[in-house]
């Protein structure tokens, strides 16, 4: 394993965006047919924003499913590595 920098697309998330009420609040915001598996983030409330979370080498990350995450694209030279539990 290796250490991951933002520019590599590793885990991303909305930090604070994590409850029942403001996802379904947000979704509910945004027409049906732009509710995806890759939604339109430039549709966030007011004070959230899509943040790329850098880890060391033998960093553990554990998350709630309900926070919106993903992965980026990595825009590095170097690849990038992970493992899943």
């Amino acid at each position: 394993l290796t250490d991951t920098t933002p520019e590599m697309g590793g885990f991303r998330c909305v930090p604070g965006f994590h409850t029942r009420e403001l996802i379904e609040e947000w979704r509910n915001s945004v027409a049906p047919e732009k509710v995806s598996n890759t939604p339109d983030l430039s549709t966030l409330p007011a004070g959230f924003e899509v943040q790329a979370i850098p880890m060391q080498q033998g960093d553990l990350l554990i998350w709630s499913t309900l926070l919106l995450h993903g992965n980026g694209r990595n825009e590095s030279v170097a690849p990038r590595y992970a493992q899943y539990i």
